[in-house]
């Protein structure tokens, strides 16, 4: 990641008008752990959304059975992002049985688990 073309928000140095470098609140290693997940989600929706999803969201299930802590976690995020606003994955991912896993994990998950089981139980949920 180029530190420079970070911006302000972001990274562990920014530009000033001057041209000079200077610290930013967050550290590379806050950066990166923040943007891993959400990298992540996006290639995991990237991956599910070709001619192969079922296999895909199987796969996610998968996960979410027999993954360790953030696995699931992941798993659930990225099968939250796919239940967003599209019926048609929303019932790809129940049919894949998504729900008794996402239950346990709400059920026995971590703190970060169960707010993504419930978010994707709750997108899963509007139809």
């Amino acid at each position: 990641m180029d530190k420079e073309n970070l911006g302000c928000s972001g990274g562990a140095e920014a530009r000033t008008a001057t041209g000079k470098k200077r610290r930013t609140s967050r550290t590379q290693e806050e950066l990166k752990a923040v943007a891993h997940p959400l990298r992540q989600t996006k290639i995991t929706a990237k991956a599910v959304s070709g001619p192969r999803k079922d296999d895909e969201l199987v796969r996610l299930v998968q996960l979410l059975r027999t993954g360790d802590a953030e696995e699931k976690n992941a798993a659930a995020r990225a099968l939250d992002s796919l239940a967003v606003m599209n019926a048609v994955n929303r019932v790809a991912i129940a049919s894949a049985g998504a729900v008794d896993p996402l239950v346990q994990l709400l059920r026995t998950g971590d703190a970060d688990g169960k707010t993504e089981a419930a978010s994707a139980l709750g997108n899963l949920a509007v139809m």
